[in-house]
């Protein structure tokens, strides 16, 4: 575990010492926790996406009939909906008022669908299984998330804008980034478990514009010769604040942590 100050923004590299996923989210919250102060608050980024304006849609789609295909893919709702498109498309509307098992002939038709070379699935049948699974499996708009995470973001709603302090250019199909305050470390965990653990977030003043912050933090995961694992970019715009503060909490927190000057 390694803490790099020789360069910028700063490297808080973790590896996978934390653990991945929701065995290090106790460690994470602590590790936010370490950046705030009784003045400051925390807000996270929540990414709204218009979908259908993703410009690698198609290829996307693709790769996601193809996991469906092999049943690499699963979810309960995208094989109904695949099962109503074969049956709807395969049988017209008068053999569907005939004395037949409409469920077990669905199932039949996915069985068969999976068994039968997909180059030589008729091309509209394949459009709609593409555009069907595509809208089931890309949940990344806020529309898209469990109703129960939409009304914890919306009451906590900080800041909407289209704010990008990040280094790789602004996606065309982001609609907009939804900031909101998380005040304790049971909230913090809510939402690295409801949102994305790769988090984005700011330490902020309350009472100071959204482009003021502290601290933005920037939660990854990279592979290379010299770093594979987690890593934390710390931007700030008070360094001695950092060094004379946060390091030294930081190696409270872990007394293993080394810092490369």
């Amino acid at each position: 575990m390694k803490l790099y100050l020789n360069t910028y923004p700063f490297r808080f590299e973790h590896a996978y010492e934390l653990g991945f996923g929701p065995s290090c989210f106790d460690s994470l919250a602590e590790i936010i926790q370490a950046f705030t102060d009784a003045d400051k608050e925390v807000l996270f980024a929540f990414f709204d996406y218009d979908k259908d304006k993703e410009p690698h849609k198609n290829e996307i789609s693709e790769e996601i009939l193809m996991g469906f295909y092999n049943d690499t893919h699963r979810d309960g709702e995208a094989e109904r909906q695949v099962k109503e498109i074969l049956f709807n498309f395969y049988y017209e509307e008068e053999q569907k008022h005939e004395h037949i098992n409409i469920e077990e002939l669905k199932n039949q038709l996915l069985t068969q669908f999976r068994n039968t070379d997909i180059d030589l699935l008729n091309d509209v049948v394949k459009d709609q299984l593409k555009a069907s699974l595509y809208r089931c499996f890309m949940k990344y708009g806020f529309n898209d998330i469990e109703l129960s995470t939409q009304l914890f973001i919306q009451e906590r709603l900080k800041y909407e804008n289209l704010a990008w302090p990040f280094p790789q250019e602004k996606p065309d199909f982001l609609k907009r980034i939804l900031w909101y305050k998380v005040l304790s470390k049971e909230e913090i965990i809510h939402a690295l478990t409801d949102t994305d653990w790769w988090f984005k977030c700011v330490i902020a003043s309350p009472n100071r514009k959204f482009e003021e912050y502290t601290y933005f933090l920037n939660y990854t995961e990279e592979h290379g010769d010299e770093c594979d694992g987690m890593v934390l970019y710390i931007s700030t715009k008070e360094v001695n604040h950092f060094q004379n503060v946060i390091v030294p909490r930081l190696q409270q927190l872990y007394s293993t942590l080394e810092i490369v000057r």
